[in-house]
């Protein structure tokens, strides 16, 4: 997986929201061992999508705009980003997406237990997938 997910840090136009979608579908597929997130994924895409286009568009005109009666006041877009932007961290959170829901990756050592635990075929299958570097580290386990 790229290092770079969401791919407008410094240019708000670069938002690519199939590219976005393809790269944590396939990041939580990989992690969760399932697909069944991908519509919360769409639903992320959809406020994101919206957060962009708050966001340029506040770019755009400022955070004071003259509204149509003639009076200044608060761009509106800024209100739609700031919602879009609390159901992000919400779909986020929910998908494991911050660093606070995150799971942690298994540790080698870990994932030579889960491998013994499963029983002796599955666990010379792992050992054959093995480099041999990696091989000296699990004779020593």
């Amino acid at each position: 997986m790229k290092e770079k997910v969401f791919g407008f840090e410094n240019d708000i136009a670069s938002w690519d929201k199939v590219e976005f979608i393809k790269e944590v579908s396939v990041y939580l597929e990989k992690i969760n061992n399932t697909s069944q997130d991908k519509a919360m994924v769409l639903m992320l895409a959809e406020a994101i999508d919206t957060f962009v286009v708050a966001t340029a568009e506040l770019n755009k005109q400022g955070l004071v705009v003259v509204h149509s009666n003639g009076v200044s006041g608060k761009n509106h877009y800024f209100e739609i980003r700031d919602k879009a932007l609390s159901k992000i961290v919400i779909l986020m959170t929910e998908l494991g997406l911050t660093p606070k829901r995150r799971k942690p990756f298994p540790s080698k050592r870990e994932e030579v237990l889960d491998a013994f635990m499963k029983g002796p075929t599955y666990f010379a299958e792992f050992k054959a997938s093995q480099t041999n570097s990696e091989l000296t580290k699990l004779d020593l386990i």
